[in-house]
């Protein structure tokens, strides 16, 4: 929500300017086309500050957008009564100016609150970094532990079958084969004593 309503309060900044110049231009000029323009940029702005008032926002940016909303009321009505009056419509000029205040304070509310939740991501990265760490140097020792336990579980009866093997081809059939895990290689041990 904070990058939605940044993103939108900088297009309302960008379109109170725009609103701000073509209003100047529509005085100085007095041309019926920059009148229409204006009259879309004010669509535009109360279009855009009804968007930012969808989101959630803190009380601060909720009483700015308010602020906006009424700013922008009050200016587009001195700006149509203006139409009949300069004085008026310089008064609207005057009055959007006065909004960009507003809109830069909740372009700095919702860059604090991206910032917050930045951090809080930022947090919890660290924590799970350290987890990982934490995980990966119990189970190095833990897997070096099992490697050993499977290698000493193996290893030795095939020890103990090579040495039977060897008596055997030497004809030595007095060593008896003792292998009890792991299950192959105690039934591949009975069938080599069964040859004693």
């Amino acid at each position: 929500d904070g990058v939605a309503v940044s993103q939108l309060s900088n297009e309302m900044r960008d379109e109170l300017q725009d609103l701000e110049r073509a209003s100047r231009q529509y005085l100085a000029i007095r041309d019926r086309d920059l009148l229409l323009l204006s009259e879309r940029r004010w669509d535009r702005a109360h279009q855009l500050i009804r968007e930012i008032e969808a989101h959630p926002l803190d009380a601060d940016m909720a009483r700015r957008a308010s602020l906006i909303r009424h700013g922008l009321a009050d200016a587009r009505l001195d700006w149509q009564v203006g139409t009949a009056e300069s004085e008026s419509m310089l008064d609207s000029v005057a009055g959007i100016q006065a909004l960009e205040a507003q809109i830069d304070g909740i372009r700095s509310a919702a860059a604090k609150h991206i910032d917050q939740r930045l951090a809080h991501v930022r947090r919890a990265s660290d924590h799970a970094r350290r987890d990982m760490l934490l995980s990966v140097l119990t189970l190095i020792p833990l897997a070096a532990l099992l490697a050993y336990i499977c290698s000493v579980v193996v290893t030795r009866p095939l020890r103990d079958l090579y040495r039977t093997i060897s008596e055997l081809g030497h004809g030595r059939y007095s060593h008896p084969v003792n292998i009890t895990l792991p299950s192959e290689m105690r039934r591949l041990g009975d069938q080599l004593d069964w040859l004693r």
